[in-house]
């Protein structure tokens, strides 16, 4: 047998004895599988029946209605089919037989009609489920049975498919045609009837040669720039479309592959280097949704796995075995973990047959884990770190807004330990008219809007030219930054859209620079899963988000002048599938919009994350005047009436000077944030020079962190070349860079360049009462001279700085010493 051979039957024996989970869900799975009888499949023939007459009444969505039937009813069959099989139950057997000859009495297996096809995914599906249940069962057939059932796989599925997708002469699709799974779907379908039926198929080889051949090409797709399409996968394994459509591009593949390697012995298409990788990438967009427990017994109690749902994610659970088999594939213990957790006990054939033997299962994600990580291909970045005890996880997409893909370029999901703060609404049934008008559209995203308008709505379907991307970001403990460039996608509306995302233990701030195509008003957008509220605070409104009895805070100094709104959205909606497609819950979302007369604004946002040891406990605008000698308190400004139909009247303007705020800890330190107007690329041959008090750079935003004393223990800068305090330079390259530079136990850098340059670094911030270290070597205690040589260090005696060649992207070094 190609699909169920005996190795497989074995194994699947094998850990129903030994596997518990396996055990529970074969119980399960047979005692279902035994109550089908005669009189099941005759209501089977009278559900058909009532969902095609519905439909020739009633007509459009009802044709899905039928075919949804039709496929779940094949899948019954391939599950009916390796019951028997693992069982010997050959009552079962004629069941499988008068369920394939039932469907076959349909007049098609096409349900999806338009654009010339004789073929579409309910036929792909259909005929993979038949084609197993055939192949396992064909024993038992009679000569006449096979020659019939043969007949119906090839006219109604094989024939259409392979001609649809592949023959040179009827082909109707390319590569990118009807989404970027529907073609490796069909043709993978197509290969596994080819060798179901092989001896039915003419030119057999050849056309297998095609499907294998076609296939390599699929996974290789490269784009195509007049029709906006993007590859199928990156460089590290990420694919262009959601993750609930990887699940399902990878579906039928790896079924039809590995029935293609037991029969031909060709492992060739297993070991294509892309599949290799996706493991991680399933991996990386997953957060643990509670924290470990214990139960009575000392014993670990399995946990929850959160998805980052971008786009339409669909119901992850309904091609799980993916993960199974890849599991299986590579070992991958956490791909275990996840169908653990996610899906539970095994409960389908496929399942079954792909779990993986000799594999003990480990959790997917920890809670633990740090650091960023970005997939440059599909747009997508995660960002973790701890705030407390606890872990916070952001996730940011950007990317390609089509099809799958909402109208959503910088929209993001934040977490802290487990609970959803900030979430996106999510999608629901295609068919329904909130899918297009709602949740596919930019404001069901927390994107920012310009009156009204975001992504153009006609990217949906016709892709997006520029997409966005993920192009810096800076990775170092206590502080992390990731850029997420969204202009793209908002061509026509934005010259510039970027967010900048600093991540902190208590914090994050999130700082978008924005240039609109002209004047109007700005609406940034926050969307959470339920508990939002507008707070008034003792200067200003503040947004109250809450999650299992925590509020996080999220603060907007800057534009000082806005309104709060507070409006009705959409969460996601129940699975199709579930009976209960037309239920859409809602929440409330809110808008924060304020004006600007030269189409310019600078966007900052602080999200005062709950339960962090030493949390922040305010947040205040700085006062170029009083900076050094104590900051001013934000103002208490009058502000616009809340209300959906008040305008922000007055125009809030960045002219060119340095925007600055301060976070206050109770301990007495402080992080105080700069954001400089003049490095947003409005002279773009002059230099970017600000002055803000002390404070000297033209990057475009940088940080200085004070622990209690007052003292510098952390100073970054983004897209800069130098930064002086003081009159002294802590930092100097040519080449515009990212830094952090820790002084917490010496020195601790961190750069993220474009391409190798020289970087100059002061080994220690300006402190009163630090020692003046002159003389050759200065600033630095001798002790630490050869250690700072040993890191690839060179003294400027010039500048009094130290200098290393930093290699592009992120390179860092450290310095382990103590001042006197």
């Amino acid at each position: 047998m190609l699909v169920y051979d005996e190795q497989t039957l074995e194994r699947t024996r094998r850990l129903i004895a030994s596997e518990p989970s396996v055990k529970r869900g074969w119980a399960a799975f047979a005692a279902d599988r035994s109550a089908r009888d005669v009189r099941w499949l005759e209501e089977a023939r009278e559900r058909i029946a009532r969902l095609r007459e519905r439909w020739l009444t009633h007509g459009g969505s009802k044709r899905f209605t039928l075919g949804n039937e039709v496929r779940e009813l094949a899948k019954e069959a391939q599950n009916l089919a390796f019951y028997a099989k693992v069982e010997g139950g050959e009552a079962a057997e004629p069941i499988v037989r008068g369920l394939i000859g039932l469907l076959g009495e349909e007049e098609s297996w096409v349900y999806q009609s338009g654009g010339g096809r004789h073929s579409d995914l309910w036929t792909a599906d259909i005929g993979v489920y038949l084609s197993s249940a055939y192949d396992a069962v064909k024993e038992s057939c009679s000569l006449q049975e096979r020659e019939a059932i043969e007949e119906m796989l090839y006219r109604k599925a094989y024939v259409p498919l392979y001609g649809d997708w592949l023959h040179p002469l009827r082909r109707i699709h390319a590569l990118d045609t009807m989404g970027h799974n529907w073609w490796i779907v069909c043709v993978s379908a197509a290969g596994l009837l080819l060798l179901t039926i092989r001896g039915r198929v003419p030119h057999a080889e050849e056309a297998l040669h095609t499907i294998t051949e076609g296939i390599r090409e699929w996974f290789a797709y490269p784009g195509n720039v007049l029709q906006n399409k993007q590859a199928n996968f990156g460089a590290d394994g990420d694919y262009v479309e959601t993750m609930g459509y990887l699940d399902y591009a990878l579906g039928n593949f790896l079924v039809f592959e590995a029935a293609y390697r037991r029969q031909t012995g060709d492992v060739s298409l297993g070991e294509l280097p892309v599949l290799a990788r996706i493991p991680e990438v399933y991996m990386q967009t997953l957060y643990w949704k509670k924290a470990e427990e214990q139960s009575a017994a000392g014993e670990e109690v399995t946990g929850n796995v959160g998805t980052f749902h971008f786009g339409d994610e669909g119901d992850r659970r309904k091609h799980a075995y993916v993960w199974l088999e890849l599991a299986d594939r590579y070992r991958h213990a956490g791909l275990l973990g996840l169908f653990n957790d996610l899906k539970g006990d095994p409960s389908e054939a496929a399942e079954f047959a792909c779990y993986p033997e000799g594999l003990t299962a480990e959790r997917p994600v920890t809670g633990e884990e740090e650091g960023i990580t970005v997939f440059a291909h599909s747009g997508c970045g995660f960002v973790r770190w701890k705030s407390g005890q606890e872990q916070a996880v952001l996730a940011v997409k950007t990317g390609e807004s089509w099809n799958h893909n909402h109208l959503d370029a910088g929209t993001f999901i934040l977490t802290l330990g487990g609970r959803v703060f900030v979430d996106d609404s999510g999608h629901c049934a295609y068919s329904k008219p909130l899918y297009n008008t709602y949740y596919r559209q930019s404001t069901a995203h927390n994107i920012v809007l310009l009156d009204g308008r975001g992504q153009a709505p006609g990217l949906i379907e016709e892709g997006t030219k520029f997409p966005g991307s993920l192009p810096d970001r800076l990775d170092m403990p206590g502080y992390k930054y990731l850029l997420a460039d969204c202009t793209g996608p908002y061509s026509g509306l934005y010259r510039r859209f970027y967010r900048h995302f600093l991540c902190l233990d208590g914090a994050m701030i999130l700082v978008d620079d924005l240039q609109s195509e002209r004047d109007g008003t700005f609406e940034w957008l926050l969307h959470m899963p339920a508990g939002l509220k507008i707070g008034q605070g003792r200067a200003e409104p503040y947004l109250s988000l809450r999650s299992e009895e925590c509020e996080m805070r999220v603060m907007h100094p800057f534009p000082q002048k806005k309104e709060y709104v507070q409006t009705r959205g959409y969460l996601h909606a129940k699975l199709r599938g579930s009976g209960e497609e037309d239920v859409f819950p809602e929440a409330d979302y809110a808008k924060i919009r304020s004006a600007s007369v030269e189409g310019r604004i600078k966007w900052v946002s602080v999200f005062l994350l709950p339960a962090a040891e030493e949390s922040w406990t305010s947040v205040q605008r700085l006062d170029e005047a009083d900076y050094g000698a104590g900051a001013a308190p934000m103002p208490d400004a009058p502000l616009p009436q809340r209300g959906e139909s008040a305008a922000a009247a007055e125009s809030s303007s960045d002219g060119e000077d340095v925007q600055a705020l301060r976070l206050n800890r109770p301990d007495g330190g402080s992080l105080d944030l700069f954001v400089n107007p003049r490095a947003d690329g409005r002279v773009m041959h002059d230099n970017s020079h600000a002055v803000f008090g002390e404070l000297e750079t033209d990057a475009f935003l940088s940080t200085l962190a004070r622990d209690a004393s007052g003292r510098i223990c952390r100073v970054t800068l983004h897209n800069g070349s130098y930064l002086k305090l003081g009159g002294q330079c802590l930092f100097s390259s040519l080449l515009k860079a990212g830094a952090a530079l820790d002084y917490g136990n010496g020195l601790h850098a961190e750069v993220s360049l474009s391409a190798d340059a020289w970087c100059y670094f002061a080994p220690a911030a300006p402190t009163p009462g630090t020692p003046d270290f002159s003389g050759a070597e200065a600033g630095l205690p001798v002790d630490a001279q050869e250690q700072a040589r040993g890191a690839g260090l060179r003294f400027d005696p010039d500048s009094g700085l130290w200098k290393r060649r930093m290699e592009a992207g992120q390179s860092g070094f450290r310095l382990l010493f103590d001042l006197p």
